[in-house]
Parts: C-alpha cells; structure tokens; sequence
C-alpha cells in the first residue's frame, strides 16, 4: 500500500523519491494454503474470548475476512433484467 502512495505522490511531484520503489508485490493469493473452517470451530473459538469486545472484534475480523470480494459477487451474480 505504501508503495502505490509514493508513487502517486511522486507522480503528483509531492516527493522527490519512493522509498518503496524497490520492493515487490506479495503474492495476492495463495490457493495451497487455503483451508476451510466450520462455523462451529470459528463459532468455539469466538466464545472462548474472556471478554465482550474481544468477542466483537473477533466477529467482525471473522466477517471482513469471509465477504465476497466485489469481483467474487459480480462473477456469480446472474444478469438483472428490468421489466417495464
């Protein structure tokens, strides 16, 4: 992420170097290492937290990493057609 910020603030000649130039993209996926976890394990997991806020965030870590992305939702939505 700061690689592509110096970048457009180089471009926009807001600085004079990236300092991030250098470095490489991670790779975005990794199929090999994707698993599969249960409701009810990430459900076990979540109810083992000793408190309500360490609770909450566990829900909404658990929910941001699980939401189909954009381009996931729009490659399995089927065409909408209006009717007048």
């Amino acid at each position: 992420m700061a690689k592509c910020i110096f970048s457009r603030a180089r471009r926009w000649k807001l600085v004079p170097e990236n300092p991030f130039e250098h470095l490489r993209a991670r790779p975005q996926s990794t199929p090999d290492r994707a698993v599969c976890v249960r409701h009810e394990v990430v459900q076990r997991i979540i109810d083992q937290c000793p408190r309500p806020q360490w609770r909450a965030n566990a829900h909404f870590e658990v929910a941001i990493r699980d939401m189909p992305r954009v381009g996931e939702v729009e490659a399995q939505a089927a065409p909408i057609r209006a009717t007048a």
